[in-house]
């Protein structure tokens, strides 16, 4: 939705207040100062992608979407492919829990896996350990 650059900053500055502020708050900020706090934040992404050294920005994309699509990919499996009924109090915390696994898994993958290192693959390694305690702490239904 972002057809050119002088577009995002609005966008993110609008998102930001709607989304993240209190009602209370909403349309009580100067818009300027939410522009600049979007343009902060832009510039701290951009410093993180620099940082990190990444090939390309996509991997930094596919790689933070393997964190935090995955539990929502084997949800999704779950509902359409199993008759598994999941607890709603217990979703979130098996998302950390698949999140923090698959973190581990990552980050210890070339020690783990005789040199071998997750790549793009960590969207399903993260969906499929969702899954995993998904069946563990589920109950079937009737």
């Amino acid at each position: 939705t972002c057809s050119s650059a002088g577009t995002i900053l609005p966008a993110i500055a609008s998102s930001i207040e709607i989304d993240l502020f209190p009602k209370r708050l909403q349309n009580k900020i100067p818009v300027r100062l939410i522009h600049a706090l979007a343009a902060v934040l832009i510039l701290v992404i951009i410093l993180g992608i620099y940082q990190a050294e990444a090939r390309s920005l996509i991997d930094i994309v596919l790689r933070c979407s393997g964190y935090t699509y995955g539990p929502l990919v084997g949800l999704y499996g779950i509902g359409i492919f199993t008759k598994i009924q999941l607890q709603h109090r217990r979703i979130p915390i098996l998302c950390i829990a698949a999140v923090a696994i698959s973190a581990y898994l990552d980050w210890n993958s070339a020690d783990l896996f005789n040199g071998y290192k997750i790549g793009v693959e960590l969207i399903a390694v993260n969906a499929l350990t969702f899954v995993a305690l998904a069946m563990v702490f589920a109950r079937k239904k009737h």
